[in-house]
């Protein structure tokens, strides 16, 4: 399904640290539950027979030149064809898309004028119309033969297939996606889209105004999509319905305090193509829509949502909800884990890798024992971002090819939106504009301003591996624009890791210890997730599985947390587990030959995809070496 498209990767903060100093239960176990699985299966059409003709006396005809069947080359350049069109279509689906993905749209033969410019539709129709489109791109894809392509282009192939797959099995599913999500939610996102808009032209601060006056009217087909969900027993819970309207609330009653009128100011004056009367008038007119349209449009959605608090759906996992709700949380969590595994098969997977990682924190844990008890300094940083910025370049040509240059800004979360936001949160940039880059951080979460925060979302993160990529120039563009949040936050997550493994300022032990906890942590909530939502344990199913790990006095928290966001951590957790899985099984097959910058090119080339399509490319590579 397609959804509210400006991509925000955000650094994860851990809901809580627990503590780490617990024995292992060897003996626990998990039970199977078999998941639905929906195959497409296309039906070859009969070839129609042709009557068979009488035989006549005729000259010997002079023998048609034989059809050269197409070459490996002409089928790469169809598709190249292909993908461009793909990507044209997408990025043109409305102006927000076009704005996050281009910066000149006229150098992809786009043209500007003809995009809508609404904040799209938030509608089963128009949902159906993506889906309908969708078939008809995959039924265009299958009529390239894939056996005569490059391996790289199969790759891209593969992946457009199974996302065309996923994209149309999502359409029975659309009133179970939940837009208002506690952290990244539409409503968190919206604002921060309006306040960091990009003004290059007169046209986009017109357009900036066309799209201020639609909130209400988008507002609206939320408030719809919602009423809906509460119609099928599907509406949020009564603790996710409190935060939820505690952000509406904090939009709507800013008014003329907003941050979308210094934002829209300070653009103003720096916007040199326009004549001060003309800037004084648009300042004017952002006023009074921000004071009108703006609020409105988020007191619409408050008090609507409001009004379905009685039919808030019960505290239980997607697996006792049964039906769509279960069969849309197996699809979320493929989708979102960036592979194609079942529940079953992702607890065996989180299992064998919690292990692992428990004890190589309690390794670290040991060695720098004193730096956890000796009373000084455990920050893990310079004390500023230009100072942790200027380490981790330092660090970088140790693990990764070298980045292109790029510029970074880094922009503080506005006031009004700092409770509910993550410490920091990368903004991906245009394709064509890889060059300018922004880092929002959040000031309330100060004592997050680390280098891990920064190795995370920057360097080399987040903005290093878009920009990286974006900079080679020979990875299809679909497959760049496609949403793979789960291979974002493996590398982000894994790059995190490895700035800590190789770190000295702050001991390489003790930096792995402090990134380790957290990910055992959120490990085990997904796990926990996992054991609610994909097989119906109960709570006190789930405080016998923490126990083991003396993390039983989080069990009322854990299970809450579950039950409200239950696929939250998957790209975290299981994107970081599949990186690091991969690249521990190519440094045990290279042994003294495995090298960290030509792995990490060779990993990046293939661009983002599926792990399963991703790792047979690696694993072909490392037998190759």
């Amino acid at each position: 399904m397609k959804t509210f498209k400006r991509i925000f990767v955000f650094f994860l903060a851990a809901v809580m640290l627990a503590s780490c100093f617990a024995c292992i239960n060897n003996g626990s176990t998990v039970k199977e539950t078999p998941a639905p699985t929906v195959e497409a299966q296309a039906e070859t059409p009969k070839p129609t027979e042709a009557p068979t003709p009488e035989p006549t006396e005729a000259p010997t005809p002079t023998p048609e030149p034989t059809e050269v069947p197409p070459q490996q080359g002409d089928l790469d350049e169809a598709f190249l064809a292909y993908d461009n069109d793909l990507f044209v279509w997408y990025v043109s689906s409305d102006i927000t898309t076009l704005d996050q993905f281009c910066r000149h749209p006229e150098n992809f033969g786009i043209d500007e004028a003809s995009v809508e410019v609404t904040l799209g539709d938030f509608t089963e129709e128009a949902n159906n119309e993506w889906v309908d489109a969708c078939v008809e791109w995959r039924e265009k894809l299958l009529a390239i033969d894939r056996e005569l392509l490059s391996d790289r282009l199969q790759y891209a192939y593969d992946n457009y297939l199974r996302f065309f797959d996923g994209e149309i099995e999502s359409k029975e599913w659309f009133y179970n996606y939940e837009p208002l999500d506690i952290y990244v939610g539409l409503q968190s996102n919206l604002p921060l889209e309006f306040g960091l808009y990009m003004f290059y032209d007169e046209k986009d601060v017109e357009n900036y105004m066309t799209l201020l006056a639609d909130v209400p009217r988008y507002m609206e087909q939320v408030l719809a999509f919602e009423q809906e969900r509460a119609n099928r027993g599907w509406f949020m819970t009564e603790d996710a319905l409190d935060q939820i309207l505690t952000d509406l609330d904090n939009v709507a009653k800013s008014g003329k305090s907003s941050f979308l009128h210094s934002t829209f100011k300070e653009a103003m004056e720096k916007a040199d193509f326009l004549t001060e009367e003309q800037k004084q008038a648009y300042i004017k007119q952002n006023d009074e829509l921000v004071n009108t349209a703006w609020v409105q449009g988020y007191k619409l959605l408050y008090d609507g949502l409001k009004k379905l608090r009685p039919q808030c759906r019960e505290a239980v996992g997607a697996y006792q909800q049964g039906g769509e709700a279960y069969a849309y949380f197996c699809w979320k969590l493929k989708h979102d884990g960036n592979n194609n595994r079942s529940v079953q098969e992702t607890l065996t997977f989180l299992d064998k890798n919690i292990r692992t990682l428990y004890n190589q924190l309690f390794d670290c844990l040991m060695a720098s024992y004193d730096k956890f008890t000796g009373g000084g300094s455990t920050a893990l940083s310079s004390g500023s971002l230009g100072g942790d910025e200027s380490y981790l370049k330092l660090l970088m040509p140790k693990i990764v090819p070298p980045m292109p240059e790029v510029e970074v800004k880094y922009v503080e979360v506005p006031k009004e939106l700092q409770d509910g936001f993550s410490p920091a949160a990368y903004l991906t940039p245009a394709v064509d504009d890889y060059q300018h880059n922004i880092i929002l951080t959040n000031p309330k979460d100060k004592e997050h301003y680390t280098m891990s925060t920064l190795a995370h979302e920057g360097y080399p993160g987040h903005m290093y591996q878009f920009t990286y990529q974006y900079a080679l120039g020979t990875i299809p563009k679909f497959l760049m624009v496609i949403e793979s949040n789960g291979y974002a936050e493996a590398w982000s997550e894994n790059a995190e890791f490895n700035i800590a493994l190789i770190n000295e300022r702050y001991g390489a032990d003790y930096a792995t210890a402090v990134f380790l906890n957290e990910v055992v942590t959120n490990s085990l909530i997904m796990y926990c997730s996992l054991m609610i939502n994909g097989q119906g344990a109960s709570k006190q199913d789930v405080r016998s599985y923490l126990q083991m790990w003396n993390m039983d006095s989080y069990t009322d928290t854990i299970y809450d947390l579950c039950i409200t966001m239950p696929i939250y951590y998957v790209k975290y957790v299981v994107g970081f587990m599949e990186q690091y899985e991969l690249t521990e099984r190519c440094k045990t097959k290279l042994g003294e030959n495995y090298d960290s910058i030509a792995f990490y090119t060779e990993y990046l080339s293939w661009g983002p995809g599926k792990f399963d399509l991703l790792n047979e490319r690696i694993d072909a590579w490392v037998n190759a070496q």
